[in-house]
């Protein structure tokens, strides 16, 4: 699964997910990336959802990108449309729109940048993300959400524990 990553309205990178990866945090002085719940059933339910999104957008890139404090949103299934184009999608299902909002951690490797710890970590509160849940073509849920508004928190800060 491929995640694209927005830092002040620019592409950060194209990367691989860390979800459930043991270990990664330990470079940051922070959690692990979350692992994805297997979900039964015709969609996710609403904390199934919150789940998704955070395992789908937990990545080791050029940093560690960590989410927390997920508000979201899930309507009514909808039959794919030709705009919801992300990685592995199964266009023959139906997808569940999403919004939202939520927290982005962007941690620098404390192991690399020793002087970085303990307050390593930039921190944007992302408003007004919309997007979708679907199911991949190899049967695994997503949750994808983008065109958030990034707000930058003064300073740096302490990684999520």
């Amino acid at each position: 699964m491929r995640a694209i990553h927005f830092v002040s309205g620019a592409v950060l990178t194209l990367a691989l997910p860390a979800a459930g990866q043991a270990g990664v945090g330990e470079n940051y002085g922070s959690r692990d990336p979350v692992a994805c719940p297997q979900v039964e059933g015709a969609g996710p339910t609403l904390d199934e959802a919150v789940e998704l999104f955070r395992c789908t957008n937990e990545i080791e890139a050029s940093h560690l990108f960590l989410v927390d404090d997920v508000r979201l949103q899930i309507g009514k299934s909808r039959p794919f449309q030709d705009g919801d184009n992300y990685p592995e999608i199964d266009r023959a299902l139906a997808v569940f729109p999403i919004r939202g909002a939520w927290t982005e951690h962007q941690c620098t490797n404390i192991k690399t940048f020793p002087g970085a710890a303990p307050a390593s970590c930039r921190v944007f509160d992302k408003t007004n993300g919309s997007g979708i849940c679907y199911r991949t073509t190899f049967g695994d849920w997503r949750c994808q959400m983008s065109g958030a508004s990034a707000n930058l928190r003064p300073g740096w800060f302490e990684p999520p524990r």
